[in-house]
């Protein structure tokens, strides 16, 4: 006898206890191929990305800029910029070095960022420092991914106008890259789900040394502002970033 019961009484209970967990994991398991039948293929997409188009998140390499973080930036940066890097270059056969195209097809090749688009911003030495050696740093940015999101231009552009401003308003001191149309070209989407899809990027050179905030937002007749740029609320289309340089 252990603890009150005896051999024939502690049998029943392993038997009870065997059957019971075996029959609560067989219908764990059922549940759960059921639900796998729901969900749909990688290159089919996810179901309801009504709720989220429309709605980009602006990301940029950094939410804070601090003058003695130099180290840090750049080496997010160069963590960023790798993927585009070996993408760039016609030995690269995975994407398409010369996207001329409104929008992508399905089973067509992702488009190459050209990244000498980037000016000031972007260098191919192994020590360049976006800037932040002299106190003038490049901020990136780019959209998240949306699966089947085309963006709608305002009228007169074929590209996501990226705008940006101190929170006072101004404008000066900084440096927009690509130059001539600083935001994200539209040949680049839809995205379909494949592993190796870059979307595009620009960069913003902040040529003024000063304290403050940068105000910047997606531009798009099919994106939604939120009325916060601060992403930890739920920003859409928008981004803040602290200035300490």
């Amino acid at each position: 006898t252990i603890m009150g019961r005896n051999g024939a009484s502690w049998a029943k209970l392993a038997v009870f206890f065997l059957i019971f967990y075996g029959c609560l994991a067989g219908f764990f398991a059922a549940m759960l191929s059921v639900f796998m039948t729901t969900v749909p293929d990688t290159q089919d997409g996810p179901k309801f990305t009504k709720f989220i188009a429309g709605k980009q998140g602006l990301i940029p390499t950094s939410l804070e800029v601090k003058s003695g973080q130099k180290d840090d930036h750049v080496k997010a940066i160069n963590d960023f910029l790798k993927p585009y890097k070996s993408a760039m270059g016609k030995n690269n056969g995975s994407y398409n070095q010369n996207c001329t195209e409104e929008n992508r097809e399905k089973g067509s090749k992702p488009c190459a960022m050209d990244l000498t688009t980037l000016g000031e911003c972007y260098s191919n030495e192994t020590d360049f420092e976006y800037g932040y050696d002299e106190g003038r740093p490049c901020i990136f940015f780019k959209m998240n991914r949306v699966y089947g999101w085309i963006p709608e231009p305002k009228e007169g552009l074929d590209y996501v106008k990226l705008a940006c401003k101190f929170e006072d308003g101004g404008q000066e001191g900084l440096l927009p890259f690509p130059s001539d149309k600083f935001g994200f070209p539209t040949n680049f989407y839809p995205f379909f789900a494949e592993d190796n899809w870059l979307g595009p990027i620009a960069a913003l050179k902040i040529n003024t040394t000063t304290k403050g905030v940068l105000l910047c937002e997606a531009v798009a007749q099919n994106i939604k502002l939120s009325d916060t740029y601060r992403l930890n609320r739920g920003a859409t289309g928008r981004v803040r970033i602290e200035l300490d340089l």
